[in-house]
């Protein structure tokens, strides 16, 4: 590799930068996936690496992944590429790599699917002043969710909070989940991918006994189902269905 490739930053490379900023932590072949689109993933790891040498990303283990690198923004990188003086809070590692890696997985599927016109991950959310000072965005950064979903429909366009949960939680924990959703008027519905049909049945349950004189704004769905099913049907705790049809071919799954 010449010196002047070497120590050139294009702007796909300020893209990953971004990227990994808003996800937090991604695979090699999640930042090809969504930021590079090359045909060899040989050519992305060469970019990576450099990225890596010049301290504008790191690279990450995680035994869950290992041998695969992991890669996350770094305070130089975010300080160049990504800072803009409206920072709230400024986040560059994940706190829980498996479930991160998922929600990336997560977001391709809504935006590469044709499922949903935007996206806007956790990050983002609690990173960007404009959204805590928005009327349409204010609730969702006060609830905290894993992601915010505008969905458009035949009636016009509903944002949906996203939440993704791998496996069960104490029941302590899904009070106050359903507590914050029910309480709070400016998040309209939530969209709950599980990891485990044991986790959505659990929630049902708990939501039922606890939150059934509230009308039903929560619809759950497999993560299995969710990647994979040309029409995604999501179910609330009642019965009642929401189907998302998945307008484009994609392959959002490529850990």
């Amino acid at each position: 590799m010449s010196k002047i490739i070497k120590n050139f930053i294009s702007e796909k490379d300020i893209q990953a930068i971004k990227y990994l900023h808003t996800v937090k932590v991604a695979t090699a072949r999640q930042l090809n996936r969504d930021v590079y689109h090359y045909t060899h993933q040989r050519s992305v790891n060469r970019i990576l690496k450099k990225l890596v040498d010049k301290d504008l990303i790191r690279g990450i283990y995680h035994s869950e992944f290992y041998p695969k690198r992991l890669y996350s923004a770094t305070k130089k990188g975010f300080g160049k590429y990504v800072r803009d003086g409206y920072e709230r809070r400024v986040q560059l590692q994940s706190n829980s790599i498996p479930h991160d890696i998922a929600l990336g997985d997560i977001r391709a599927r809504f935006l590469d699917g044709g499922i949903a016109k935007n996206y806007i991950a956790e990050n983002e959310l609690k990173c960007w002043q404009d959204f805590a000072d928005s009327p349409e965005y204010f609730s969702f950064v006060q609830s905290p969710c894993d992601g915010v979903v505008e969905i458009d429909f035949p009636t016009g366009a509903v944002s949906f909070a996203v939440e993704y949960e791998a496996s069960s939680k104490r029941l302590s924990s899904y009070t106050d989940i359903f507590s914050r959703y029910y309480v709070n008027n400016g998040i309209p519905f939530v969209i709950y991918i599980a990891g485990k049909s044991s986790v959505i049945t659990r929630m049902v349950s708990h939501e039922k006994r606890h939150f059934s004189d509230k009308e039903p704004k929560i619809f759950y769905v497999l993560l299995e189902d969710f990647m994979t099913s040309n029409t995604i049907e999501l179910t609330d705790r009642n019965g009642g269905i929401l189907n998302l049809e998945v307008k484009k071919s994609n392959h959002s799954n490529t850990n």
